[in-house]
């Protein structure tokens, strides 16, 4: 058996910060972190896999515990560069038994030592192995077949084939087997950097987020909590020395040291500067306050429903979203009263909507909004302005003001999920070639399935935040409304746009 002083990284390891920490703690089937590059990641998983094997109960046969990992990467290079040179780092490879790992092939490492164990104080001897095997150009199945781990590892997950995390739900649970007493845990361990939006653990962390599944972020590593400064050279100068070498590379400087999600490069996103996602997004579920709660729609045939509302700290509190599509007033209008009755039961409720949807035609003929006003309920005003760079100014107004101590002006409820995907990357300007060199188009692409919630948002934000957040509009129609409004505050008995919800900020 090896000795302590063989393991003494894992014996004397220090969590690099407390989200680390947590997710060195967590006993969830799935556990996933994500960080900036630096953060100690990967360092904390070996440590983790080497405490679930010293934490698992000995063989009722031989009083031996048994713990298998299995580390999955894309290629055999990324093995080799990176995962088994880290993985070493903790556990030197000259310990135990160093097989394979080298020119592409699969490598295995073998330990054996002796812990403590947690139930009885008795010292119990344990069996480690960890397999590192990569995809390339095989099936999934055909590098994992046959094996049978207590879990799987996978490294860099965002990078690793999504057909692997699937495939390894169907193989856990089987080592140790049975007549050894059956594995204490067995589940997925993935630690990543911040993907793009599309990317399986995107969807499988912030999206359909099963009831097994442990999830940590860290800081960004320019945050005020950045972790694991202590272990890199000159602390928190590592990522400003970094951040100045990247210049210009505004994609990868986002995800690698901000540990914001990233977007296609075919589009940038519109509220990239002004919105964070650790941020803006609420951690836990938004119920109305009460204070003033606003339906903002944008019509046709995929049409959206926002619902917000102006907070305590005159924060805006987005509280949900409906989308639909291939679906006219006459099927929308159902799908929001029942919609509105679970958010805001009771409530009563003001309501915008695109001022194009609310005029008809010169042969009076019904407009969208007739519609939804006649089987709603709702009385339905046009918002102030169609003007895009108006609404998006708006918008960016709420996102880039603090309120009451240091709290952010827009916060949004987690559960928002297409909005959320639209302020991360979805909401763009798409990317054109003009004479060979790189633009963007000066307004958001309307054929993204993004840009409908976005626009009822940026009605729904005018709205609430009121004149303040508008200023040098100065054309009559935009005035008529603005003296609309006023007058029906005050016959609601409100001041909603007298007491400057702003604070004077967009003066």
């Amino acid at each position: 058996m090896s000795t302590a002083g063989s393991l003494e990284r894992w014996f004397n390891f220090l969590p690099p910060g407390p989200v680390a920490e947590a997710y060195l703690k967590s006993q969830k089937r799935i556990v996933a972190i994500m960080g900036p590059v630096a953060g100690g990641k990967t360092w904390t998983t070996c440590v983790k896999l080497l405490n679930f094997a010293a934490a698992q109960r000995p063989s009722p046969i031989d009083g031996i515990a048994r713990f298998r990992c299995l580390c999955v990467r894309n290629v055999y290079k990324e093995l080799e560069d990176t995962t088994i040179p880290t993985w070493h780092e903790i556990v030197p490879a000259n310990v135990g038994k160093m097989t394979g790992g080298k020119h592409g092939e699969p490598g295995k490492h073998a330990l054996n030592f002796d812990v403590k164990d947690l139930q009885t104080g008795a010292v119990k001897p344990v069996k480690f192995e960890i397999l590192f095997r990569a995809i390339g150009d095989k099936k999934v199945e055909d590098v994992c077949r046959g094996i049978e781990p207590t879990c799987f590892w996978l490294n860099e997950a965002d990078l690793v084939s999504p057909l692997v995390f699937p495939y390894a739900l169907t193989r856990l649970n089987r080592y140790p087997g049975n007549m050894h007493g059956g594995p204490d845990w067995t589940g997925i361990l993935m630690d990543y950097n911040a993907p793009d939006t599309e990317n399986y653990v995107y969807t499988l962390t912030e999206e359909t987020k099963p009831e097994s599944l442990g999830f940590f972020r860290q800081p960004g590593g320019l945050d005020a909590g950045a972790e694991n400064l202590m272990n890199l050279r000159g602390g928190r100068a590592h990522y400003e020395r970094m951040l100045e070498d990247m210049k210009g590379q505004d994609w990868l400087i986002r995800r690698m040291i901000h540990n914001q999600y990233g977007y296609s490069r075919d589009g940038l996103p519109v509220y990239e500067k002004s919105y964070d996602d650790t941020r803006h997004v609420s951690h836990v579920p938004l119920t109305p306050i009460g204070r003033r709660l606003v339906v903002a729609f944008d019509a046709g045939r995929t049409p959206a429903a926002i619902l917000l509302e102006l907070g305590p700290d005159n924060e805006v509190r987005i509280l949900g979203e409906l989308v639909c599509e291939n679906m006219g007033a006459t099927l929308f209008a159902p799908e929001v009263v029942s919609w509105l009755a679970e958010l805001a039961p009771g409530a009563d409720i003001d309501a915008v909507a695109d001022p194009s949807a609310c005029f008809g035609n010169d042969a009076g003929e019904e407009t969208w909004v007739d519609i939804m006003m006649a089987l709603t309920g709702l009385d339905i005003q046009p918002a102030f302005t169609n003007d895009i760079d108006t609404r998006i100014q708006a918008v960016e107004t709420a996102l880039l003001r603090n309120v009451a101590g240091g709290k952010p002006g827009l916060i949004m409820d987690p559960r928002c999920k297409v909005l959320r995907k639209g302020f991360n990357s979805g909401y763009c300007l798409k990317r054109k070639q003009i004479s060979g060199v790189e633009r963007y188009a000066d307004k958001p692409d309307k054929d993204s399935p993004f840009s409908h919630p976005h626009d009822g948002l940026q009605y729904g934000v005018m709205e609430v935040l009121g004149e303040n957040a508008l200023r040098g509009r100065e054309d009559r129609g935009f005035k008529r409304r603005v003296e609309q409004r006023q007058r029906m505050d005050r016959e609601k008995g409100r001041d909603t746009w007298s007491d400057d919800p702003l604070g004077g900020f967009a003066a």
